[in-house]
């Protein structure tokens, strides 16, 4: 800060420092060429179109602007047109009541209706892989944390007219299942209405500035305005710099690309249209966007190219599993080498492997999506065929579900023991406290008594580079993350060669030149990539393995140069997110759980409370300040309300709270919301956690 900054700046800097922000005010993307177009930004861009002392607005933001519309002259909000369901875009709703009672009225796409007035059917507390709007039961949306009746939605290709102006409604999901652009045309007509009766104003207003003080435009000169300028109110399609808003908004599936493949298909659209002026949701206007979206386009389809797994799991791969293993006398179970197991049979894809002992002990790795009758024909099959006489322990290879299933069945049938990395465990016992995708709770499974597994007992968790010794031979367990940050490495000499138990990290032909090995790219899996492929790649290459042994009875056999293409893959993959991250480190762009309620799912009398932490993590090489408001539905309150701090570089904090629930609170799903500002930048509601108000006990 120089000597001669200005006290309005020192004081900016001074909030920012305290991660504040300094007042809001408007601008103005052309005062002159379109005088009556305002932009308020708070936790989005709110963009104000004035007819009169009227207005409609695009989005809303946190409702702050509703309390500074009389500044541009507006006495009236006719309508509230949303672009999507985001919070960010949606949070200052609860504001609109005394407007809505004086007559506004509230839009948005008809895709995303149910979003909008029926958030909480899209937050549960026991989840199954195919909910909506789901990877696999974590969810992808993040709806308000209440319900926002509206009085119309908007299909494709729908027009609405305000007051004679026309909005055309154009597809553009992607960033939001739903999304939708407004497409405005302001004709020369249009022009001179508002010359001849509009108010027009600088391209930055004070706070303070009030109506009387605004002037009219002077007189223009004929042929100032084209016959037509096409606005485009787009929501988060594209941000200025030919960047994406986030990442975890447009990740829909789980590896498949649906969601960049909308995105790809709307940014055609909006390339092939006449646009002046793309205005996005958040940052600054785009001006004649048409080379920006066809930039952006062409990095989406790089980065399409490179995301999609690196084997073939619709054609090639339906058939190929390994060319290493041998049938055996004994159904379903071919054999790698003498003492190495594995279940195949085409189209077949279990989570199985077991090493047999020389005197009939088995330790396997891995245990899921079997039919229990048939893991125990092939148990009775390797016991008369092959000697197998005890299960001693099962070495799960991450947290998800279907690589588990089976594992509480053979602890009560064989008194195997369940072995996990200890990073893992919670994860595996609670898994209702995260929003990961594939939690074992989403496979339906039910143990003997009937009831559904919603976690598994751990009986012995290994910390990274701890070995065993196992049957006189010496294994060693290492955090190995890739596909998912909770994963583990199991690794030791079998029949003379060194062997890698990899779980779902690495998967394909290592012959074939074109594979890359990765397996699906979720971010909802906690999958930053260098606590993720591109750690587990750096692994693999140091740990020289001889033989990899994957999930779903996938086996590779010679991997040193299938395990270079993976390294290389995995930066590439790093190198794409980077060019169309928003954010300078992409990690906050692309990680949903950077702000996260620990438990995400909890449960609370009414009258009672539940206590909480929020982690926080600061990516930076340097100190993060953050602002955190918890806002709540009625009937619940936060304690404290507001959670601000600073956080040492490259580093995590945990900070409780707590959620009070009343007394005459209804019994149901309750969400709640974390509003950030870091570093000075207003984040919005980005992520919230889930409260199940049970009823109180009658005293």
């Amino acid at each position: 800060m120089t000597a001669t900054a200005s006290p309005l700046k020192l004081l900016a800097a001074l909030l920012v420092g305290c991660g504040q922000l300094p007042a809001a005010t408007f601008s103005q993307p052309d005062a002159n060429a379109l005088p009556d177009l305002f932009v308020w930004s708070d936790t989005c861009n709110v963009h104000v179109l004035r007819d009169g002392d009227a207005a409609l607005l695009i989005n809303l933001g946190d409702g702050g602007v509703l309390e500074h519309l009389a500044e541009i002259g507006v006495k009236r909000v006719e309508w509230v047109l949303f672009t999507d369901h985001h919070r960010e875009q949606t949070q200052g709703a609860s504001k609109l009541g005394p407007w809505r009672e004086r007559g506004t009225k509230v839009a948005a796409p008809d895709v995303e209706r149910a979003l909008f007035e029926r958030p909480l059917d899209f937050r549960k507390m026991n989840v199954n892989l195919g909910d909506a709007f789901t990877i696999h039961g974590a969810s992808y949306v993040r709806p308000p944390i209440q319900a926002i009746p509206l009085d119309r939605s908007f299909k494709t290709n729908d027009t609405f007219v305000w007051r004679g102006h026309e909005f055309a409604c154009m597809d553009t999901r992607g960033s939001s299942p739903g999304g939708m652009t407004y497409l405005f045309s302001v004709p020369d007509r249009s022009v001179h209405a508002d010359l001849a009766s509009g108010i027009s104003s600088d391209a930055r207003l004070p706070t303070a500035t009030a109506p009387s003080r605004l002037k009219r435009p002077a007189h223009r000169a004929p042929g100032l305005y084209p016959s037509s300028r096409k606005l485009a109110f787009s929501g988060d399609v594209m941000l200025d710099g030919s960047k994406m808003h986030t990442w975890f908004d447009t990740e829909w599936d789980y590896g498949f690309a649906a969601g960049i493949r909308a995105l790809r298909q709307s940014v055609a659209r909006l390339a092939a249209s006449e646009i002046a002026w793309l205005l996005p949701s958040h940052g600054p206007p785009v001006r004649a966007p048409r080379t920006q979206l066809r930039q952006y386009a062409n990095k989406l389809e790089r980065l399409e190219k490179v995301y999609m797994r690196g084997y073939d799991p619709e054609g090639g791969s339906v058939a190929y599993q390994d060319k290493v293993s041998k049938p055996t006398v004994v159904s379903n179970i071919w054999q790698v080498s003498p003492h190495l197991f594995k279940f195949k049979r085409s189209n077949f894809w279990p989570n199985f492997s077991l090493i047999l002992s020389d005197n009939g002990h088995a330790l396997l790795s891995d245990c899921g999506l079997l039919d229990e009758r048939m893991l125990d024909a092939a148990l009775d099959g390797m016991r008369t065929n092959f000697g197998l006489k005890a299960i001693d322990a099962i070495v799960v290879s991450h947290m998800h579900g279907d690589h588990f299933l089976e594992a509480p069945y053979l602890r009560e049938k064989w008194g195997a023991q369940i072995w996990a990395l200890d990073r893992m465990v919670d994860k595996m016992e609670h898994p209702e406290w995260f929003d990961y995708a594939a939690p074992i709770q989403a496979y339906g499974k039910k143990s003997p008594d009937g009831t559904r597994i919603k976690g598994v007992r751990v009986d012995r968790a290994f910390k990274s580079g701890e070995s065993f010794v196992w049957e006189g031979k010496k294994f060693t367990i290492d955090w190995m993350p890739g596909q998912t940050e909770f994963a583990l490495c199991l690794h030791g000499e079998i029949d003379g060669r060194k062997v890698a138990f990899t779980g779902d990290n690495i998967f394909g032909d290592p012959e074939d030149t074109k594979q890359t090995g990765h397996e699906a790219m979720v971010a909802h899996n906690s999958a930053i990539l260098e606590e993720g492929y591109i750690h587990g790649a750096e692994y693999l290459k140091r740990l020289k393995p001889d033989l990899l042994m994957g999930g779903h009875s996938f086996v590779m056999d010679r991997p040193t140069k299938f395990i270079e293409r993976y390294r290389r893959w995995s930066y590439q993959m790093r190198n794409a997110f980077r060019a169309l991250s928003s954010e300078k480190d992409y990690r906050y762009w692309f990680d949903p759980f950077w702000v996260r309620a620990e438990p995400y799912r909890s449960t609370a009398l009414a009258g009672g409370g539940v206590e909480l932490k929020l982690e926080i993590r600061n990516f930076l090489s340097r100190t993060q300040t953050h602002r955190i408001e918890i806002h709540t539905p009625p009937g619940l309150a936060a304690e404290p309300r507001v959670l601000e701090g600073r956080l040492a570089a490259a580093s995590r904090g945990k900070f409780p709270f707590r959620i009070t629930v009343a007394t005459d609170a209804k019994p149901g799903v309750k969400l709640i919301a974390f509003d950030i500002i870091r570093d000075g930048v207003r984040q919005g509601e980005l992520f919230d956690a889930m409260i199940e108000v049970q009823p109180g006990r009658s005293d």
